[in-house]
């Protein structure tokens, strides 16, 4: 599970924190990264891989809302969305959390 928080005060936010979280994992398991508001969910998935310290490997889907976005090969699925060209700004819209 991921927050969302726009930095800067007064002008639009140029970058994202997230605290990014592993659920159902104890100690809590967590890392808070900066991210530009403008970043790719493609690399938002890599981001957050190396930023856990994952080689890779892992299928991915992130659900923001209603909504759900994945890989390609996964957007043949009824109700993901390819996610390539999307940018995190934009699938987030007003929302604060998302899923991966």
């Amino acid at each position: 599970m991921s927050t969302t928080k726009p930095l800067g005060s007064g002008a639009p936010a140029q970058a994202y924190q997230l605290l990014f979280e592993v659920e159902w994992v104890q100690p809590k398991v967590w890392r808070r990264l900066l991210v530009p508001i403008t970043i790719d969910l493609p690399l938002l998935h890599a981001t957050l891989l190396f930023g856990m310290g994952w080689l890779g490997g892992h299928l991915h889907e992130f659900v923001i809302g209603r909504d759900s976005y994945g890989p390609m090969d996964m957007a043949d699925l009824d109700d993901i969305a390819d996610e390539e060209g999307v940018t995190l700004r934009d699938a987030l819209g007003a929302k604060k959390t998302f899923a991966y």
